[in-house]
């Protein structure tokens, strides 16, 4: 019995982490979607169990470049910063 349970909350913790990947999937998504960025190249810069970063290419009037970043609560873009722009 002790065999069976173990195995059922395996497969349970194994379904809440494909969900919460689809979820975290879904939310990047949706925030490219509110910056109104068409997407031509995704790269993720940085990974962790609580947070992951991404340098998004947007292609369209005025190519930009977004830096997202994703928690467990949601995802959030802001441009990135162009030194090239500073004096």
């Amino acid at each position: 019995m002790k065999k069976i349970m173990s195995y059922v909350a395996t497969t349970l913790l194994s379904a809440a982490m494909i969900d919460a990947a689809a979820a975290s999937d879904a939310q990047l998504s949706a925030t490219l979607l509110a910056a109104r960025c068409p997407v031509a190249n995704i790269e993720e810069t940085y990974k962790s169990d609580a947070i992951s970063v991404f340098k998004v290419d947007c292609k369209g009037r005025g190519d930009r470049r977004l830096v997202v970043t994703c928690t467990r609560a949601g995802c959030t873009a802001s441009s990135e910063r162009n030194d090239d722009d500073e004096g």
